[in-house]
């Protein structure tokens, strides 16, 4: 079977995903809210007092001459212990455990949390596809069965991505697309291998990502709109949507690349 023989529509696409979606919005809306609480998170953490200490680093002259570092050193006693002097630098690292502290919280919440999240967020479309289930499938990548190789496989997807997008921008889009699929690949087989799910997920987007790319820009209204009212569409119909057209994009690359295998398999 050729690129030519199979052409999945924008618009059906979109469409039937709207009708699915009518079905289970309620629940959708729920996950949609719980994914965008989490993610405003390390907003919430931002410490007034960790923004003024990041300031005054940004601030510091660029010489670092002796007497800066020690007025930049006083200054951050001045927040966090106005009454204690400081004479060495040393005294003063654990004032930079407000930062530590940040960057450590944000690595857990993106990493640990958010990624599994991501992927639940994925099996609750998936299975709402097939047959209405509850929302208990966002915590599906959190079994102790599979969420090692869940985290390590969407972290090092992720990590291509922004090695790509850092040489490069253009090769970091193609390769986001290329590895689009695979948090729906992990919803079907949680214990495929990395390596696996990333080369299975670039084979079915092979000859779709310029059609997945006009399919995403399709979005944008409803991003602008996201936008305009603080993320409040998104929660109740933006990001359902999205998600819901995600699977059925899935659902429509998978049924191109078998029936691909099954017609090679036929010629041979």
């Amino acid at each position: 079977m050729n690129r030519g023989d199979f052409m999945w529509n924008r618009v059906e696409l979109k469409k039937t995903a709207r009708e699915r979606l009518k079905s289970y919005q309620g629940k959708a809306i729920l996950v949609s809210l719980i994914i965008i609480v989490l993610e405003s998170l390390p907003a919430i953490f931002n410490n007034e007092k960790v923004l003024r200490l990041l300031d005054k680093m940004v601030s510091v002259d660029s010489n670092l001459t002796e007497d800066g570092l020690r007025n930049y050193f006083m200054y951050c006693t001045d927040i966090f212990t106005p009454n204690e002097p400081v004479e060495t630098i040393l005294s003063d690292i654990p004032l930079f455990g407000w930062v530590l502290a940040y960057v450590i919280f944000r690595l857990v919440l993106t990493y640990l949390i958010l990624y599994p999240l991501k992927v639940g967020q994925n099996a609750f479309y998936y299975k709402n596809r097939l047959e209405e289930t509850s929302i208990d499938e966002l915590v599906y990548a959190f079994d102790a069965r599979h969420y090692k190789n869940m985290v390590k496989t969407e972290f090092i997807t992720y990590m291509h991505i922004w090695f790509y997008t850092i040489c490069l921008i253009i090769p970091g889009i193609v390769f986001s697309y290329a590895y689009y699929l695979v948090p729906y690949i992990l919803v079907e087989d949680p214990m495929i291998s990395t390596k696996e799910a990333m080369e299975l997920s670039k084979k079915m987007t092979a000859g779709h990502k310029k059609d997945m790319f006009v399919y995403a820009v399709s979005f944008i209204g409803w991003d602008i709109l996201g936008m305009l009212t603080f993320g409040l569409s998104d929660i109740f119909y933006g990001v359902p949507y999205r998600q819901a057209a995600d699977a059925e994009l899935y659902f429509e690359l998978k049924h191109f690349y078998n029936s691909k295998l099954i017609g090679t398999a036929e010629c041979e």
